[in-house]
């Protein structure tokens, strides 16, 4: 059975939680879509309307996961 793409796999986990840089920069770059998409704000210039990504609050959002990834902690039963 495969594993779901959305699933982030053990030891990149482990390794995130640890304090490792590459893998908390892999973890941050699975969520990037999601995160660009939450992040997105209206704006309306002459008549039009867009959609662009807040940089201001997706880096908080990436801030945030960040500092959660850096304090979970794994337990084995």
């Amino acid at each position: 059975m495969k594993r779901p793409d959305y699933l982030i796999r053990y030891d990149l986990m482990e390794a995130a939680v640890s304090g490792n840089e590459e893998c908390i920069c892999r973890i941050l770059g699975m969520y990037g879509p999601y995160i660009d998409k939450v992040c997105k704000r209206r704006v309306r210039d002459k008549g039009q309307t867009y959609y662009i990504v807040d940089p201001w609050m997706k880096h908080q959002v990436q801030a945030k996961l960040v500092s959660k990834i850096l304090d979970y902690k794994i337990t084995v039963s």
